[in-house]
This record gives structure tokens, sequence and C-alpha cells, in this order.
């Protein structure tokens, strides 16, 4: 009995977001990947502003170098409705490593009920041929929660999952990639409350 309540203490603790980043009212926390040697990521924030003002601007996917970290160009593809779209980006990577490149498939849905809103970006890598001198993501799944607080407020939270591809060790991107979702909460807050 000993030997399994520490067994799951341990399978708890290894499962536990652990915070890296508080700073400027965004929190960003990584997590051990079971499936992956890339770490989970999440950022989360409150924002003064409503989840339809941000649902707005998430999916103006052509403002999307304005705000996300590192991308040189976002363009839609494809417009299925109001709330899902199919797009292309483009994320710069400093040499000797090359640009990633991903198609997305983003779609947001209302729990009627509470009022939040779940925005996902799935990689969909095969819609859209190869670019020579880029490397296709194989693997991105993001997910944005968006909860509606008091008036005017929302409660932001982000995750990620993803694949760079490529030959990129997985201890460097772990390392680098705590920024990246920091500083787009950043910029996109400095948007948001203009």
């Amino acid at each position: 009995m000993i030997l399994l309540c520490c067994f799951l203490c341990l399978h708890c603790s290894a499962q536990a977001w652990k915070l890296r980043k508080d700073k400027g009212g965004v929190k960003v926390y990584t997590k051990h990947n079971q499936h992956s040697p890339f770490n989970l990521l999440k950022a989360e924030s409150e924002i003064a502003v409503s989840p339809e003002k941000m649902l707005e601007l998430i999916f103006d996917v052509s403002r999307h170098k304005e705000w996300v970290y590192n991308t040189v160009q976002s363009v839609p593809i494809k417009k299925i409705s109001q709330r899902e779209i199919i797009y292309y980006g483009e994320t710069y990577a400093p040499w000797p490593v090359s640009n990633r490149d991903l198609v997305l498939h983003l779609t947001a849905k209302l729990d009627s009920a509470s009022g939040v809103w779940t925005v996902k970006a799935i990689s969909e890598p095969h819609l859209k041929p190869l670019v020579q001198g880029k490397v296709r993501v194989p693997k991105s799944v993001s997910e944005w929660k968006l909860v509606p607080l008091k008036k005017n407020y929302t409660h932001v939270t982000y995750t990620l999952d993803i694949d760079p591809g490529g030959s990129i060790p997985a201890w460097l991107v772990n390392y680098a990639s705590i920024e990246g979702p920091y500083l787009s909460f950043i910029k996109l807050k400095e948007i948001l409350l203009k």
C-alpha cells in the first residue's frame, strides 16, 4: 500500500505544471510531455476585455504577426464559417535553423451555459504543398480557453503541444520556448487594451 501511494505521488508530481515565468500579469508553465521530448506549454492571464473582443483578434489571422511571437506571415487559406478557418503561418527561426511553417485549422465553440469560449488550432500539414527553404511543423495542437469574469474581463488560458520538426535538439526548444508565450501575451494585451 505504501509503495502504491509513493508511486501515485510521484506520478502526480511528474504531471504537475511547473511555473517558469510570472511577470507583467502573465504566468507561463511547462509540463513533461509523455508522448514527445518537447514540453507542453501553458500561459495564462486576465485581460480587461470581453471574450468576444479577444476572439475577434485571434480569428483576424492576418494580424498575428503583430502579436504572435516570431510570426513572419499569417495568411487565411479558407474561411469555412465565422468561427472556423484554415490558415498558413510562418515562424522565424535564427540561423542556422530554418524558418518553420504550418497550416492550422482554427475553430471556436461557445458553451452557452458558462459563456466560455474554447478555441482550438490543430495543424493540418498536408493541406498545403511544402515550401522550399522552410520546415513544415508536423504537429501543433493549441487551445485557448476564454472565461468571462466580471464585466469586460476575461481569464485566458493558452496551452500548446508542438513538435517543431527538423533536427532542433529538444533541450534547446524546451529552454527557449518560455519566452514565446510570455511575449505573445504581453503584445496581445497591448493591442487589446489600446
